[in-house]
């Protein structure tokens, strides 16, 4: 039997939800999901749809038994990174400006049935607890991990860190006051060679 989001039915239902413990793949659904045109159509259509909550940019699905959790890039297709604790552990290719958390077991289910779309290269993330995500402008935070696509997804423009607070010129705290040190110290040689000349 062909693993289908139809054989096994499914529910699509607007926000974030309680999810299991477990091992997530963090890949775009359209990856996953996106063979199956039946789900996928009926899944665009419940994303923009009428009935839709406006402003909503996250989605739960469930498929088997087993949610998935799908949210809005801040900027579209590209490729993201994943960090767990600050430091980055992979990165998901985006084809149709969203990303999801797919429980291990229920990629597996479907695997043989992906083909050319099957992204396992796309990070693997294990939660020891049961989490729900938060979204924030196109970023998701989960139990000590965080999947960027917003201006945060850059890194620092200096030493690549993904530090929470990037300043106007894309650098972490620590390098901007390096470089401010750097400046500081450059105009005091500065003055002390004016100072010689004169």
């Amino acid at each position: 039997m062909t693993a289908t989001a139809k054989v096994f039915g499914y529910e699509f239902r607007e926000g974030c939800e309680e999810m299991k413990a477990g091992k997530y793949r963090v890949t775009d659904p359209c990856y996953f999901l996106g063979h199956d045109d039946d789900f996928w159509n009926n899944f665009c259509s419940f994303m923009f749809g009428e009935d839709r909550t406006i402003g909503s940019d996250s989605y739960t699905i469930e498929i088997a038994g087993y949610k998935v959790m799908a949210w809005g890039t801040a900027y579209g297709d590209g490729c993201y990174p994943t960090l767990k604790d600050g430091v980055e552990i992979g990165s998901s290719g985006v084809d149709a400006g969203m990303l999801s958390l797919i429980p291990i077991e229920l990629y597996d289910l479907f695997k043989d049935h992906l083909g050319e779309n099957d992204d396992s290269s796309a990070p693997i993330v294990e939660l020891a607890y049961n989490f729900t995500p938060h979204i924030e402008e196109g970023d998701c935070s989960y139990g000590g991990y965080q999947t960027l696509t917003g201006d945060s997804a850059e890194g620092c423009g200096d030493c690549g860190c993904h530090d929470d607070y990037l300043n106007w010129n894309s650098l972490c705290n620590s390098c901007q006051q390096e470089r401010d040190n750097e400046e500081e110290e450059r105009l005091r040689q500065e003055e002390a060679d004016n100072e010689e000349e004169e």
